[in-house]
């Protein structure tokens, strides 16, 4: 059970952080655009 719960957490890590890179990038990408409209 123990080693269940820590895998389960590895798991959701690795799936969140991905998750987070994914909104970065895409955060980033509009705001390269933006800024390539404004100027």
């Amino acid at each position: 059970m123990n080693v269940n719960a820590h895998v389960w957490e590895k798991t959701t890590v690795l799936r969140t952080t991905k998750v987070g890179l994914m909104y970065q990038m895409r955060f980033l990408y509009v705001g390269e655009r933006v800024k390539l409209r404004v100027v």
